[in-house]
């Protein structure tokens, strides 16, 4: 049982959802042993870096992420005996922090951006500073990085076995990884099927930034590298009020689960689709997500911003 846990990573279950009258079926990759789709990614890279000697087990794996894949990248270091540097902003929240620590990673803050840079472009700045620091790290480059494409073929050929005849699959969008492997795998082996991106008002991936992320693990301030594979046939963009609401509607079906969760639901109501197949993914758990999400008082104090956002858009 090399790695242990790891080797629980992927084949995850498929539930049929109904809710407000739209059914569909939901890829349950939150039911990852760390809690997001990201595992797939992180182990994987790893693993292949191990295996063609790319890095070694003294190697100080490296990355910019406050949530999910710093999240896996540590449990997957953690598991496999590495070591793991993450390099976050103030936008961390304090549940993702403790678990980073946890599983022993080092943190490092970013000091404010420039003027003219966003705190992502500041992350992976640091990233490269820190990589001049050591000969031996490794940036797994969650933005543009081929290996992490391909490790999302699994979780493709995985829907398409447990759903032959699927005609749909929504996926949200960040460093754009997951849908670029996908896609390209899915286009493959049943070209038939619609690829539709699930993006933010608050991300530039699509176009242009109309108010700012509340909620990591969506959309993105920069254009990632892996965009340029993904092989998309429709765009949706929903706002954070929207993750809100289909969130705590899925909590009443016993489902807790993180805010880009509720934005494929937000987007297949959108979509007014009349296919009998459509499948979606819900990328990530709920817990993470106690002290926005799911707490009454930050949805209290920012209602007003989430409103106006509403009626921008509309």
């Amino acid at each position: 049982m090399k790695y242990g846990i790891l080797n629980s990573i992927g084949n995850t279950p498929m539930i049929e959802i109904n809710i407000d009258g739209y059914q569909f079926i939901a890829k349950m990759e939150c039911m990852n042993p760390f809690g997001s789709m990201k595992d797939r990614a992180a182990f994987a890279i790893l693993q292949k870096s191990l295996d063609t000697k790319a890095i070694n087990y003294d190697t100080t794996i490296v990355e910019s992420s406050s949530g999910n894949f710093a999240i896996a990248l540590s449990g997957v270091c953690a598991s496999m005996n590495m070591k793991c540097t993450c390099v976050v902003d103030n936008n961390i929240t304090k549940m993702n922090r403790q678990i980073i620590e946890q599983y022993g990673s080092k943190i490092v803050k970013i000091n404010n951006p420039g003027k003219d840079q966003s705190n992502q472009e500041k992350r992976i700045e640091t990233v490269k500073q820190i990589l001049k620091s050591n000969d031996n790290m490794y940036w797994t480059n969650q933005y543009d990085n081929s290996l992490i494409q391909e490790s999302y073929f699994s979780l493709a050929k995985e829907i398409l076995v447990q759903c032959p005849h699927v005609e749909q699959i929504f996926i949200p969008v960040s460093t754009c990884g997951t849908i670029a492997g996908v896609s390209t795998w899915i286009k493959e082996h049943k070209s038939n099927v619609k690829i539709i991106a699930v993006d933010s008002y608050g991300s530039k991936i699509f176009g242009n930034r109309i108010t700012r992320n509340k909620f990591t693990g969506m959309g993105s301030i920069i254009k990632p590298g892996n965009l340029k594979n993904a092989l998309i046939d429709k765009v949706i963009r929903v706002t954070d009020y929207e993750c809100i609401l289909n969130c705590h509607s899925l909590l009443k079906q016993g489902l807790f689960v993180g805010a880009s969760s509720g934005a494929v639901v937000a987007a297949i109501k959108k979509s007014k689709s009349c296919c009998e197949n459509i499948i979606t993914i819900f990328p990530d758990r709920g817990d993470r997500y106690l002290n926005n999400l799911y707490c009454q008082e930050w949805i209290d104090k920012n209602i007003s911003e989430l409103l106006k956002e509403e009626a921008i858009i509309s």
